[in-house]
């Protein structure tokens, strides 16, 4: 027969394993997740995953959000091209060079040129 066992208030759970107890929830979501469906729980399928509108929302501090804004009005763009700019340089190893300023960099580099042909 088996005795009847009072659980644990899930704080003195997570103090008895020197855990948080968002870490100690983590843990035992996860043993439940190998318990049901092995070690490799199957995800569903990528485009189950995302929206298909590719967007996202994302929380970001009051301060962090101040310089955003800040940054993006500097290069005159909306403050989620600015984001969405960003995020793709990061994802593909790029230099975030917006439309702008590549063509203020093509104009110098032009201009440049000129100098160096009037030297010639």
């Amino acid at each position: 027969m088996l005795k009847a066992v009072s659980p644990l208030p899930p704080a003195a759970l997570a103090r008895a394993q020197g855990l948080s107890e968002s870490a100690c929830l983590k843990r035992l979501v996860e043993g439940a997740l190998v318990l049901a469906y092995g070690n490799r729980p199957e995800l569903p399928q990528t485009s189950e995953l995302f929206a298909s509108s590719g967007r996202i929302s994302v929380r970001l501090r009051s301060d962090d959000l101040l310089l955003l804004r800040e940054r993006s009005n500097a290069r005159t763009m909306p403050t989620s091209t600015y984001v969405s700019l960003l995020v793709r340089a990061h994802l593909r190893a790029l230099t975030p060079l917006p439309t702008a300023e590549l063509a203020a960099l093509k104009g110098a580099v032009a201009e440049i040129g000129a100098i160096g042909r009037n030297l010639n």
